[in-house]
């Protein structure tokens, strides 16, 4: 099933497109879809040379292209689309919330219309071993209130 979609955005110009598949725990086929021609390229990674590709792409697209990307959108299956702006990437954490998007959606296995219990437990562990950084928060913590 499809974990995520990244488009990454130029005005006046079709998006180019990355889909990934998860195979397995450590195996994903990617398909490329350039902007300027019909054709798609797919081809299969690990977990590990997935990773190292889209940090390299991502930081070529950030800081090297020349006729740079105005925009790149995220598109998982538990999280709502979200547009970034490449400008917006450079700040460590934008990039970081773009990235643990990323990586909760390869994280799991995503079934149609719900959640195995199996996976509903793994989710549920997970999330409370993962302590969102408070630089990420403004305001007082609910839990440090007197009750």
């Amino acid at each position: 099933m499809l974990n995520a979609t990244f488009h990454f955005i130029r005005t006046n110009e079709p998006d180019e497109v990355l889909k990934i598949f998860k195979i397995d725990d450590d195996t994903f086929r990617c398909v490329f879809q350039p902007g300027d021609i019909r054709a798609s390229y797919s081809f299969r990674l690990t977990r590990y040379v997935l990773l190292r590709y889209l940090t390299t792409t991502l930081q070529a697209v950030i800081n090297d292209d020349v006729d740079p990307y105005e925009q790149v959108q995220l598109s998982t299956m538990i999280h709502p689309r979200i547009l970034f702006h490449v400008i917006d990437l450079e700040k460590e954490e934008t990039f970081d919330r773009l990235w643990l998007m990323l990586i909760n959606s390869l994280d799991y296995d995503i079934v149609k219309n719900g959640l195995s219990s199996n996976q509903r437990s793994r989710l549920n562990a997970h999330s409370q071993r993962v302590q969102t950084p408070q630089r990420y928060f403004s305001g007082p913590n609910p839990e440090d209130t007197d009750s």
